[in-house]
């Protein structure tokens, strides 16, 4: 009891660094660890004399957290709110504060500073204690002892499972664990197999990452442990090597420097670069599964990602109606994009011509210097589409031969050679497997081949009927999707496809004359400049000119008056 007869106010830290979907799924009264928690610590309360005001509920959280940053202890130890609503902190054992000692020497600092009382039901530790507290220096200790034991049992044997080939972790998104305990395995989910070859595909197709989010976002795909979709999430799938059936082990790569505060290791630096986590690769193979994507798919797509160029952020609606599709006649490889005046030449120029401008190809890429008026090519181009193609589209229906099933092959060979060397093989071990790998990747190599065939099936639409469908910012992308090329130069404009070809000769702007500038005589402000022009009533060069000229006779008619 307080001096004043109230009963004390205290508020029950209870931790529970794993919940399972089972104990999860039947409530929180029935959760083993945090029940028996919150029990034990009411039993105390009521037998002390003291109120319990509060129960920190933290789920999942490790032993390793510090008190200060668990979602649910944290916010009553710092908020100056919550502080004051209560005397003191109680836990049923040291662990379920902290597996940590320097955490509960920081925990008896803490309770000195806002004089809050700290109480170990199991070990019956208090604080202020009249000891020199050697007893919560062992029991704390302990709690690390146990950590430890825990950390390199589990290790040990995830390790084993692993060295079996069976599945530890979390599924990565479009797959699912099936199985009894210790013989998980993955599967894939009827969401995977329907979008994981859509991503990969439309990577392939130029879809920018951010595209392929945006999209799923639209879909209302379920994105993986709920962190969103974002273009960052997308890049991780598309290098998982998991969805063409190899779960690989993650390694990290050592850096070349690190900070390290209390301890711990708070940034890496690789290069010149500092981040706040270490980089990793993907190592040996170790668990297999059934593949969602080729592995021919899955290299294409890596490559798509890794060659496309960088751009920086663009507004769709602005986009120009051949972007993507036009090419500088003159330099046949060289993409032509809309020039983009300044903010400055917008505000002061009424009318204003956006040109189409060659740019150039490579990295040390220099425009040769066709501009052309984008209105004149978008018009051309529309007037090519309504003469030339306003033919049947037609839909490609392929007659799968066995060049994809081969290559897809070939490439998993390929991958598990380069698997060989993460592998603990001897010498020998390794040889011979080598050599088996090596002659099975030129044997499916050397298989007779039977090509993929095309047949053209009508769609019932025209081009120009598709074409007069589409917004403009719309066409150029479906330009490049049904294979057209459209090449301009000063002269004439030519848009090119597999059913034909077209070329439209633009019309030259009529040259005016130049016209001869007169003699007007000097400058009348004095200063004896020549003045030339059209105009004979020009009497300055400019309204400087004139300003000064009238500052000097209204200084003359002040003098004289």
């Amino acid at each position: 009891m307080k001096s004043n007869g109230e009963p004390e106010r205290w508020v029950l830290a209870a931790r529970l660094s794993r919940v399972t979907k089972r104990d999860l799924a039947r409530g929180d009264a029935l959760i083993n660890g945090i029940h028996t928690q919150d029990q034990r610590g009411a039993e105390w309360a009521r037998d002390q004399g003291h109120v319990i005001v509060h129960v920190t509920k933290d789920r999942n959280v490790s032993g390793a957290v510090p008190p200060w940053e668990r979602p649910e202890l944290g916010q009553w130890l710092t908020d100056p709110v919550k502080l004051v609503q209560y005397d003191g902190l109680v836990a049923y054992t040291v662990d379920r504060l902290s597996r940590d000692y320097s955490d509960v020497d920081w925990l008896r600092k803490w309770a000195e500073r806002h004089r809050k009382k700290l109480y170990i039901i199991k070990d019956r530790l208090r604080w202020p204690d009249e000891r020199d507290g050697v007893l919560w220096g062992i029991a704390a200790e302990r709690a690390y002892e146990e950590r430890r034991e825990t950390i390199e049992r589990t290790t040990r044997q995830l390790e084993a499972l692993r060295n079996a080939g069976k599945l530890t972790g979390r599924p990565p998104f479009g797959y699912t664990t099936e199985g009894e305990r210790y013989d998980r395995r993955l599967a894939p989910t009827d969401e995977g197999r329907k979008y994981v070859p859509l991503i990969y595909a439309h990577v392939i197709e130029g879809w920018s990452l951010e595209q392929v989010a945006e999209w799923l976002r639209t879909e209302g795909v379920k994105p993986p442990l709920s962190a969103g979709w974002w273009a960052a999430t997308i890049g991780l799938l598309i290098k998982n090597p998991t969805y063409m059936g190899h779960r690989c082990a993650v390694t990290i790569v050592p850096p070349d420097d690190a900070e390290i505060q209390d301890g711990k290791i708070v940034r890496y630096r690789y290069q010149n670069r500092w981040v706040q986590k270490p980089r990793w690769i993907y190592g040996k193979t170790i668990h297999r599964c059934e593949p969602l994507v080729g592995a021919a798919v899955w290299k294409q797509a890596n490559e798509a990602l890794k060659n496309r160029t960088k751009r920086g952020h663009f507004d769709p609606d602005k986009r120009a109606m051949l972007s993507s599709v036009l090419y500088c006649a003159k330099c046949p490889d060289s993409p032509m994009y809309k020039t983009t005046p300044s903010k400055k030449l917008q505000a002061t120029c009424r009318y204003l011509t956006v040109y189409y401008r060659c740019f150039g190809r490579g990295s040390q890429r220099q425009s040769c210097g066709n501009m052309i008026p984008l209105d004149v090519v978008d018009s051309a181009v529309d007037e090519i589409i309504a003469a030339t193609f306003d033919v049947p589209v037609m839909r490609r229906e392929i007659i799968y031969g066995n060049e994809a099933e081969i290559e897809t092959r070939v490439e998993e060979i390929r991958f598990e050679i380069q698997q060989l060397g993460s592998l603990d093989l001897s010498d020998v071990d390794y040889d011979r497997e080598l050599a088996r790998l090596r002659a099975e990747r030129d044997r499916i190599a050397n298989l007779d081949r039977i090509p993929d065939q095309v047949e053209l099936v009508p769609t019932g639409d025209t081009y120009y009927a598709l074409w007069q469908r589409l917004s403009i910012p719309e066409r150029g992308a479906w330009l490049a999707t049904h294979g057209f090329r459209v090449a301009a130069d000063k002269e004439h404009v030519t848009v090119s496809q597999e059913t034909g070809s077209a070329t439209v000769a633009l019309e030259k702007k009529p040259s005016h004359a130049r016209t001869r500038m007169l003699y007007l005589g000097k400058c009348q402000c004095g200063c004896g400049i020549d003045l030339y022009g059209v105009n004979a009533n020009k009497k300055y060069v400019n309204g400087a000119h004139a300003a000064k000229a009238h500052r000097r006779r209204k200084s003359q008619a002040a003098g004289s008056g």
